[in-house]
């Protein structure tokens, strides 16, 4: 059976915690109790999903069961007087569970994502890639550009 892109829903978030947690404890060891972890993501991404929240999120399903998400946070520019978008996109948390990665879920996260930053008339899209994932956006026109620069940690 093919995947499902929808939109998420607050009832969708202690699922897409889950999947967050699995995610960035891939990536390196947790410092948070993955409980304690969970139900916290699963309170702010029902809040951050709700109407007026902010994000969007886009699942992948398959067999009625969220296997992939996509996260979006659209920023608004301060108004311009020349002619560009007055909006950027943020886009993270592109995750396809390890098992069916390969099947061409995470792409159609990514362009259901970026049809949406075009249709609210998105400026510029950005991201921090994985190594793993550099691949995935460079298809979908993604390059590093060497006029952003970023600070860590703020203090």
């Amino acid at each position: 059976m093919p995947h499902q892109i929808r939109l998420a829903t607050p009832t969708d978030a202690a699922r897409l915690a889950q999947l967050r947690h699995d995610f960035r404890a891939g990536q390196g060891a947790a410092s948070e109790d993955a409980r304690a972890f969970v139900e916290r993501c699963t309170t702010w991404m029902a809040s951050h999903l709700a109407p007026g929240g902010g994000w969007r999120c886009w699942v992948a399903e398959l067999d009625q069961h969220i296997v992939g998400t996509t996260w979006l946070h659209l920023i608004d520019k301060l108004p311009n007087p020349q002619d560009q978008a007055e909006r950027h996109g943020y886009v993270s948390n592109v995750y396809v569970v390890p098992e069916l990665r390969g099947r061409g879920i995470g792409a159609a996260l990514l362009s259901a994502c970026l049809a949406a930053c075009r249709a609210d008339g998105c400026d510029a899209v950005v991201l921090w890639p994985t190594n793993q994932s550099r691949s995935l956006y460079a298809r979908h026109g993604f390059a590093v550009h060497d006029d952003l620069m970023e600070l860590r940690p703020v203090s």
